[in-house]
């Protein structure tokens, strides 16, 4: 995927239990459910490393 840090793993999945954890995640930070499309699946992104300007 484009845009992506080099070191990064993107994994799209369908899984139940994670697309309702990305629905409540989502609903936390947005203060409202996300739309709810046939298919639904949620992106997980692995961080391999962070990188910050304040030390």
């Amino acid at each position: 995927m484009s845009g992506l840090p080099p070191g990064s793993s993107p994994t799209v999945s369908g899984d139940p239990r994670r697309v309702a954890e990305g629905v409540r995640r989502y609903t936390g930070r947005y203060w409202s459910a996300p739309p709810d499309p046939p298919g639904r699946v949620v992106v997980e992104i692995a961080v391999d490393r962070v990188m910050s300007l304040n030390n």
